[in-house]
């Protein structure tokens, strides 16, 4: 349906994207940063069984949503496999949140390989129905002897007796920690980013990892991403590192091995790509009218060829040699722009810099302009982590920047 609650009746496109938890690079993939908050409002750290994102539109583009009285199966297959017998956890249901960049556990009535999954977040009832109890008899047993009609019709009788499940708790974990494919399914009531996960938190499920690090010339490098990326387990976990180069806070697995990743970025050696962000990824306070065009500000912009003109679908930044600055416009409505100095030639010049402002259409703090940035990711490792509870330091890593 629409967002209103309207039914669709022309074609509708369905959109399914799976990440393969067991590539490492489908992995680095998964929104988020494997955060998440559960169901008593703390922030746990996850392992991943498999993951999907699914969308649907109508056949102008429009978004679509799952009906208030319907639902998605999602049938994930995976050759993952998990120790929830280590974790003490089963795997629930989490939707990515986009507004706090977390996952959010959810209410699923979870399968594994058709068998129902204990968890922490099962379903209320949707609806209710009451009628006689139906005794459950015994069915009898295939026998060349000849049985009178009537004479089977009280084996096993018991009008209050209860079918159990034929899988145990031990079982269950078994299932999860085998090898080969196996089916996640679940039945899920809107679209977006999906994850099969299993939950831990420190103090008593997780290591905290801590360390230094430093550049080629022994020099602390501060605020660089720090990724944790298990080795027996699919999941990963961040820090970053503060003004000395330490990081003190990387929650991962106990009795595990991980890698640890340091990433840091640097300038490209070309403008030929752009980006215009906003710090911290939120567009600044701004009235109703401005919202659609203050959305289509930032991202990534490429460098026209022929021009002096980077463009990022209806947005575009290019030289206005009439008033000797750069204009950024949205759907041809200048919002911001970059006065230069009137001796400079324009091919000297280059948006990717400070000075922005905002025109009189506008009035809005300017965002930031940079040239694409590149990212260096050096692997460390592998380091053992030891009990749960415990803080372990991994010494000092040193980067090849110079």
């Amino acid at each position: 349906s629409y967002a209103d609650g309207g039914a669709v009746t022309g074609p509708v496109t369905v959109s399914l994207s799976v990440i393969d938890v067991t590539d490492p690079k489908s992995l680095a993939s998964m929104p988020g940063d494997f955060s998440a908050i559960g169901a008593d409002g703390a922030e746990v750290m996850l392992e991943s069984l498999g993951a999907a994102w699914i969308n649907a539109t109508d056949e102008k583009g429009e978004e679509l949503e799952v009906r208030e009285d319907s639902e998605v199966i999602l049938d994930l297959h995976t050759e993952a496999k998990a120790n929830a017998e280590k974790l003490g956890a089963t795997p629930e249901m989490w939707s990515f949140d986009t507004a706090s960049g977390k996952w959010k556990l959810e209410a699923a009535d979870m399968e594994i390989d058709g068998v129902p999954a204990e968890n922490s977040m099962r379903r209320t009832a949707r609806e209710v129905a009451i009628k006689e109890a139906v005794p459950v008899t015994r069915r009898p047993r295939k026998s060349k002897k000849r049985v009178k009609k009537g004479m089977d019709e009280g084996l096993d009788f018991d009008p209050e007796k209860v079918s159990a499940s034929w899988i145990t708790p031990e079982q269950f974990m078994k299932i999860l920690a085998k090898e080969g494919e196996k089916s996640l399914a679940a039945p899920v009531k809107k679209l977006g980013y999906w994850n099969v996960d299993m939950a831990y938190s420190s103090p008593n499920k997780a290591v905290l990892l801590q360390g230094t690090v430093v550049d080629a010339n022994k020099k602390a490098m501060p605020d660089v991403q720090i990724w944790a990326v298990g080795k027996d387990y699919y999941g990963q976990s961040p820090d970053k590192t503060a003004a000395d180069g330490r990081f003190s806070a990387l929650m991962v697995q106990f009795d595990s091995t991980v890698d640890v990743q340091v990433q840091y970025q640097t300038p490209a050696e070309t403008d030929k790509k752009m980006d215009v962000f906003y710090v911290g990824g939120k567009l600044p306070e701004h009235e109703a009218s401005m919202g659609k065009a203050l959305r289509n500000v930032p991202g990534r912009y490429i460098k026209s060829e022929t021009e002096m003109k980077w463009t990022k679908g209806s947005a575009s930044i290019e030289w206005d040699e009439k008033r000797r600055r750069w204009n950024h416009s949205v759907a041809d409505r200048v919002l911001f722009c970059l006065p230069c100095d009137e001796a400079i030639e324009a091919v000297e010049t280059t948006p990717a810099a400070e000075g922005w402002r905002a025109t009189s259409q506008t009035n809005l703090p300017a965002p930031c302009y940079r040239r694409s940035q590149l990212v260096t990711t050096e692997t460390f490792g592998p380091f053992s982590t030891g009990p749960p509870g415990n803080f372990v330091d991994i010494g000092e890593l040193c980067a090849r920047r110079a």
